[in-house]
């Protein structure tokens, strides 16, 4: 699953980097750094700002686990039941428009569908 979700985040930045800056790879990059599991004994503190780069990785983790547990309950999933829950469940960070969000959105479902063979 880690694997998965890594591999769909980074196709988002590298879809989204024209629309949104060739910054959009490292803060991928950094997003993911930070979502990495660490030992009990560090503790990591929310940022004070979320960049694109966590809303796309955390986006996908969301879209990701949808998508997956509608397939273990043998159901089709749909692009627009994810889209509608990841504007519902992800929270944008200041600063990010509602366009750049929906884009965020529409690009990281089409990646999950496309990594699941859907496309």
């Amino acid at each position: 699953m880690e694997d998965e979700i890594v591999t769909i985040a980074r196709a988002v930045a590298g879809r989204l980097a024209g629309e949104f800056g060739a910054r959009l790879q490292g803060e991928i990059e950094a997003a993911l750094h930070e979502a990495a599991p660490r030992p009990a004994d560090q503790f990591v503190l929310d940022p004070v700002t979320l960049s694109l780069g966590s809303l796309i990785v955390t986006a996908t983790g969301v879209a990701w686990t949808i998508y997956h547990d509608i397939k273990t309950d043998r159901r089709s999933p749909s692009r627009d039941h994810i889209e509608r829950s990841l504007r519902l469940k992800v929270t944008v960070p200041p600063g990010v428009s509602a366009n750049q969000r929906d884009a965020v959105i529409e690009v990281v479902v089409d990646e999950v569908f496309k990594d699941a063979g859907d496309a």
